[in-house]
């Protein structure tokens, strides 16, 4: 009994046997000799089993080393084995599926940009709405206050430096009208000499 349970366990590929297997998968995929997505899968399933006894770090080496397809379409035909059950539905409907409709078909659709009234009417999207309206609002006035702000610190600016004008030439004033007022006395001293 144990001896006939041992003789159905398949020994463990080497992956030499493995790098053979993918290659052929992968020719009868181009050839598509049989069912080209069927054979996508098997191809993808054996670069899983061969991932798992590649060392870390050296995968995408070795699939450049010894397989014959590029690395994206290995990643296409891991994604197949991976996802087949999703794929299954749409696939005994479809006759012919590829290899790029199966990929497509796995691929999440992205938004169209445009929104559902359900999700225009949702309170979420209301709140967000809202917000966005009042930012915007608010923009227009913060740039204001803002050059308002820098204005005024101008004008602060402006009004120091006209003070500060305005004390000097008080003082040069006085300092004239005091160097005025010594020079008329000398002069009248003068005056006074010669007459």
């Amino acid at each position: 009994m144990i001896t006939a349970a041992l003789s159905t366990i398949e020994p463990a590929r080497t992956l030499v046997d493995l790098r053979d297997n993918i290659n052929a998968a992968h020719a009868d995929y181009q050839s598509q000799s049989i069912s080209a997505l069927a054979r996508a899968r098997e191809c993808g399933e054996l670069l899983i089993e061969a991932k798992a006894a590649v060392a870390k770090g050296r995968w995408l080496a070795w699939i450049k080393a010894n397989i014959k397809c590029t690395p994206r379409t290995c990643q296409y035909y891991v994604a197949v084995a991976k996802h087949w059950a999703e794929l299954g539905d749409q696939y005994e409907t479809v006759s012919h599926l590829t290899l790029k409709s199966a990929i497509k078909m796995l691929r999440p659709e992205k938004p169209s940009g445009r929104i559902s009234p359900e999700e225009f009417n949702s309170p979420e999207y209301q709140r967000l709405r809202k917000f966005c309206i009042e930012a915007i609002q608010r923009a227009p006035w913060q740039q204001q206050k803002e050059l308002i702000d820098r204005d005024r610190r101008e004008a602060d600016e402006i009004t120091m430096r006209v003070r500060k004008l305005q004390a000097k030439a008080s003082r040069l004033r006085s300092c004239a009208a005091g160097r005025g007022r010594k020079l008329e006395a000398a002069l009248q001293a003068e005056f006074e000499k010669q007459a």
